[in-house]
Order: C-alpha cells, then sequence, then structure tokens
C-alpha cells in the first residue's frame, strides 16, 4: 500500500535506528532500511528535515487544513506539514531521543500520511474489518465501542483478519488495508478473550498492548465489502440484539463517525459521494449489547453475525 511506503521513508529520514525497527514490527514490509527502492513518486517528491531543535508547543492534536494543505502538532513531539500543490511532506520538527515517544512517533505518521491520500481520492475511514468467505464485513463506531473485541472473536470463530484500526475506500470500488497486521487491545479485553502471551508483543500507550495477527491474516491487501455492523456499549439490561439499519439510517451513521467539522467541505463531499456508493452494496446491522457482556454473551453475537452472513 502506497501509504505504507511513504511512511517508511519518513520514518527512515527520522535518523533514529530503534524508531525505524518499531516501524518495521508494525507493517507487513520487508525493506524498510533500503529507502532507495522505495518508490515514492505518486504522492511525495521531496522530504525536508526543516528543523531538529526548535521546540515547538504542544496541544494542537488534530490535524489543521489550509488552503495549501494541513499540518498536525503531535504532543510537541513532531510536527508534520502537507503542501498539496507540492505533493510534499515536510518535517518541521522531530523528537525521537525518548522512548517512550516511539510509538506515538509512528502511530502519529501512520496517521498523518493515510489522511494526505485524501488528496489521491484515497479515503481513509476508521474501524475494524475482518474476512469471511472472501467477503469483507465492517466494524465501524466510536472508540471504547467494542470494536477490536469483537472482531478478535470473529477471527478466533474463523474468519481472517484485514485490519483493526483503518483502511481506505479506493475510487475503484474496493476497500484496501495500511499494511499493518496488528491490533491494540487493553489488558481487561485480553484477560476477557484469554489471548495466549503468544501474541504479546510490547505495551503501548493508552495502556494497550500490541497483539500481532499475521498469521491469522487475509492473504490479500483489498477486498470488496458486503456488510456492516454497529456495536455499541453495553446499553441493554440484559442480552443482546442485532437490528437491521436502512440505507438513510447506515449513511447516517457513517457520516457521523467519519467527517469531522474541522474537514474542508471538499473532502465532505467526496465522503458523502464514497459511503453513498458503498452503502448501496452491503447489509447493514447494529449490535445492541447488555450492560454486563460477558464471554457467553460476545461468543453468542459471534455466532448470530455468522449466521447472517454465511
Amino acid at each position: 500500500m502506497k501509504c505504507i511506503e511513504i511512511a517508511n521513508k519518513l520514518i527512515a529520514i527520522y535518523g533514529d535506528e530503534w524508531l525505524i525497527k518499531d516501524f518495521s514490527r508494525r507493517v507487513q514490509f520487508r525493506n524498510v532500511l533500503d529507502i532507495q527502492k522505495t518508490d515514492l513518486k505518486v504522492m511525495l517528491k521531496v522530504v525536508k528535515v526543516l528543523n531538529r531543535t526548535i521546540p515547538i508547543s504542544s496541544g494542537i492534536y488534530e490535524p489543521v487544513f489550509d488552503e495549501t494543505g494541513f499540518s498536525r502538532n503531535i504532543l510537541g513531539i513532531c510536527e508534520l506539514y502537507f503542501v498539496a500543490r507540492e505533493n510534499t511532506i515536510f518535517v518541521n520538527y522531530i523528537n525521537c531521543h525518548s522512548k517512550d515517544n516511539r510509538e506515538i512517533i509512528v502511530d502519529a505518521t501512520l496517521q498523518f500520511v493515510s489522511l494526505s491520500m485524501l488528496y489521491l481520492d484515497i479515503l481513509p475511514f476508521h474501524g475494524a474489518l475482518v474476512i469471511s468467505n472472501g467477503c469483507g464485513i465492517i466494524l465501524a463506531g466510536q472508540s471504547g465501542a467494542g470494536k477490536s473485541t469483537l472482531e478478535f472473536s470473529l477471527v478466533n470463530a474463523g474468519m481472517k483478519f484485514f485490519s483493526d484500526d483503518i483502511f481506505f475506500l479506493g475510487n475503484d470500488g474496493w476497500i484496501y488495508n495500511n499494511g499493518e497486521y496488528i491490533m491494540g487491545l487493553r489488558e481487561d479485553a485480553i484477560n476477557k478473550l484469554r489471548i495466549s502471551s503468544d501474541f504479546f508483543r510490547e505495551r503501548v500507550s493508552g495502556g494497550k498492548r500490541i497483539i500481532d495477527m499475521r498469521m491469522k491474516a487475509y492473504n490479500d491487501h483489498r477486498v470488496k465489502v458486503k456488510y456492516i455492523f454497529f456495536p455499541l456499549g453495553g446499553n441493554q439490561k440484559k442480552g443482546h440484539s442485532i437490528i437491521q439499519l436502512s440505507r438513510e439510517e447506515t449513511i447516517i451513521k457513517l457520516l457521523e463517525l467519519t467527517i469531522s467539522e474541522k474537514l474542508p467541505s471538499e473532502f465532505k463531499h467526496k465522503y458523502f459521494k464514497s459511503l453513498s456508493r458503498l452503502v448501496k452494496t452491503l447489509k447493514s446491522y447494529e449490535i445492541k449489547r447488555s450492560l454486563s457482556c460477558d464471554d457467553f454473551e460476545t461468543e453468542q453475537i459471534c455466532k448470530d453475525i455468522l449466521r447472517i452472513v454465511k
């Protein structure tokens, strides 16, 4: 996937050996250290390190758009700026000397490059995606809704892993992953799912652990989607229910999850058109769970999903 190649180039110019190794563990990309062979002509002409020593104020976490492109300051650790007219990503500042910063920098770089795909008419979407019999199943919802827990349970039930946090709506009708074959799960979810320590990787920011999913991953980087499920946080006194949604209800939910108020209107329009096309070809459902959703209920939800997509 092109965004991984671009992120690879950025990570490489940061000049930190341990940061490069952290990145290489995150993605299915074998030539991480050989940046000369990376073809970036589509997106990236030049990468410049403008300044590594002048600190900048922290506090601007969300991307800031203007008429020339967008920028993002990540906790004062790094600042990236994309100039659309030049198809260039500038690194205004980077501090990768602290071990605690490296995971944040890798995340920030991947997120930033993913967002720059908007200018290539490739739309990033926050959600999980699994594969059943070659067909894609999206799990979409707010953070904390239980997407990753449900995703891991479905993979354990026989589905294939495709993407945990982000995927892309291509302008060719396909959905693409970003090359990462990992999941981030909280300790309580790991204990609840009884995940073997063989899958564990390092603990990262936010109290999550990295779970390696390469052995359970789908063998292609693109897929057609037929179903979407919206898991909601525990909101019923007892039991669970799965309710089919209309196209109108589906598009409203997707737009609420996807479009930020700060996004320029041209990109909001692109999302609306792309998501409207997507909804025409899939069936969608809302999953309501009990306040005390336990292992048995999660297992029953997985069985119900398997029956629906069979």
